[in-house]
């Protein structure tokens, strides 16, 4: 559904800031279905995915490094023409989002290699970087293991995560760890890049990525401006760092966290390549709970020899739901165990008679996108604060627990001065509430609710890719799912009297399925 002739009460604000006590939280409307955005963005993930096994040799690499970031950059560039688009209508906005801006003509310029730039962790040195790894490798060693981490080690970490250090502290393997952002950030100069094969790895991804565009006649100019920029940043990026990695001496077995980081990615190919192997191990406990086998073989599986899932449990989700029918290289490996949900306390006292309810919402976004995509801020907004005003009415005490992350971090919520809003560690008032309501489940938050045994109400926007084996068990352990739908205005909202029965209900959820898959 498209949502093109609307009364537009008020101007509508493009970022989170310019909608906080604005007269459209009151009259609120979004242009652009939740249903069309999501498919246009899927669409592109989904185009670059499915031809990257049939890229040409000499620009292969350099392509699959860059594919999780151009595709993002992509959805972003993509939502924000739509808008765009739109607004051409007559549409009055208030606020600003740099690439509508650009879009629209109101700069004239974009900084947009600035906006692309890979995230890596702060720069060490020598002596700090060297202390930091023989204290890492020792953590995860035995008194076997140690000596052999230290001077001839199985692997290398060049990032680390809790089932990683779990399956390294279990194992006969010596696990040496070197930061990959250290590595790579130390050869980076050396790297040069070829005119010949930027051309041609950018013009791959927009003959990909560029049709996403092109039913947007009015803009179209200036979003392929800007959706080049990006690209073209990335893919010179991306061919830099693979040719300094060349003359680099690096260990024949990598191992690290998400394929999809940058560093850990770039290297792991360069290893990869030279006939050596790059595990990867599970991460935030819901990866191989998310039913989207696409984005999965994207960000992870075609840059690995090995993925570890948490458990033999996690394992048999992956082989028979999300990769059931796939066709890869890489093996599947059972894990040890992610130590994070062994330490999740099993609910134990009794539910209060005024229950304490726990409103856990994740992050705004900014200009960035994801898949599957993110609401709009302010729409995710207008949302939370819809959740969380019918909350307060009922006979509950409310406490608001935002994503410490994203476009707020070190900020305060907008709605903080309305309800109770903690900042505490999300474990702490997990020990302390009787119910925990989620809108968002690929965090790891979810899935330690889930472990604990309190009850667990889910909110599902449509940006929740829970496959139907996954759902049945989250419903059979206790977990209630209510969908959200979207008004002729393209405002979400839900059925209040389901919402208020799953939160006031007596049961709770059952914790031994998930604690069998995260925790082992």
């Amino acid at each position: 559904m498209k949502y093109m002739r609307l009364r537009q009460d008020a101007d509508l604000p493009l970022d989170l800031y310019s909608t906080v006590g604005s007269e459209w939280m009151c009259a609120a409307y979004w242009p652009v279905s939740y249903d069309d955005t999501r498919a246009r963005l899927v669409k592109l993930l989904w185009s670059v995915e499915t031809d990257l096994s049939n890229v040409e040799k000499d620009i292969a690499d350099i392509v699959t490094l860059a594919a999780p970031t151009c595709v993002h950059w992509a959805c972003a560039v993509v939502e924000a023409t739509v808008l765009a688009h739109k607004s051409m209508s007559g549409m009055a906005t208030t606020g600003s989002h740099s690439l509508f801006d650009f879009i629209v003509g109101r700069v004239e310029d974009i900084d947009a290699a600035s906006l692309t730039v890979p995230k890596s962790e702060r720069a060490m040195g020598s002596i700090e970087s060297f202390a930091r790894s023989a204290v890492r490798s020792l953590t995860w060693s035995t008194a076997r293991t140690a000596l052999k981490a230290m001077f001839a080690p199985s692997a290398v970490a060049i990032a680390h995560n809790p089932v990683l250090q779990e399956y390294a502290l279990h194992s006969d393997f010596g696990i040496a760890f070197r930061r990959g952002d250290d590595i790579l950030r130390r050869h980076a100069s050396a790297g040069r890049a070829d005119p010949d094969l930027t051309r041609r790895a950018t013009e791959w991804f927009l003959v990909r990525l560029q049709p996403g565009l092109d039913d947007m006649p009015k803009v179209v100019e200036r979003a392929a401006i800007l959706l080049r920029r990006g690209v073209e940043a990335l893919v010179t990026r991306a061919q830099s760092d693979l040719e300094a990695l060349k003359g680099v001496s690096l260990p024949s077995v990598v191992w690290s966290g998400s394929g999809s980081k940058w560093s850990s990615r770039a290297i792991g190919l360069t290893v990869l390549r030279r006939g050596g192997e790059a595990w990867r191990f599970d991460h935030g406990g819901g990866v191989g709970l998310v039913h989207d086998p696409k984005s999965f073989n994207l960000m992870e599986l075609c840059v690995s020899s090995a993925y570890v899932a948490n458990t033999s449990a996690a394992k048999a989700i992956y082989q028979d739901d999300l990769m059931k029918g796939m066709k890869t290289d890489c093996e599947i490996m059972a894990g040890v165990g992610d130590p994070t949900f062994r330490s999740v306390v099993r609910r134990r006292r009794t539910r209060s008679a005024r229950p304490r309810v726990l409103y856990v919402t994740t992050i705004f976004r900014g200009i960035r996108q994801f898949h599957p995509p993110f609401l709009p801020d302010p729409l995710y907004l207008l949302w939370q604060n819809q959740i969380a005003s019918a909350l307060a009415e009922w006979k509950l005490d409310l406490v608001l627990k935002p994503a410490p992350e994203g476009l707020l971090l070190g900020k305060s919520h907008p709605l903080a001065s309305n309800y109770t809003t903690s900042t505490a560690l999300f474990e702490e008032e997990l020990d302390n509430c009787d119910v925990a309501v989620f809108d968002y489940a690929h965090t790891t938050t979810f899935w330690k609710a889930m472990s604990s045994g309190i009850a667990v109400v889910l909110l599902d926007l449509g940006n929740n890719a829970i496959g139907d084996v996954v759902r049945e068990r989250l419903i059979r352990s206790g977990c209630a799912i209510i969908n959200a739908t979207y008004d002729e205005r393209g405002v979400p909202g839900i059925n209040l009297a389901e919402l208020r029965e799953a939160v006031l209900r007596e049961c709770a959820t059952s914790p031994e399925d998930f604690r069998a898959i995260c925790a082992g």
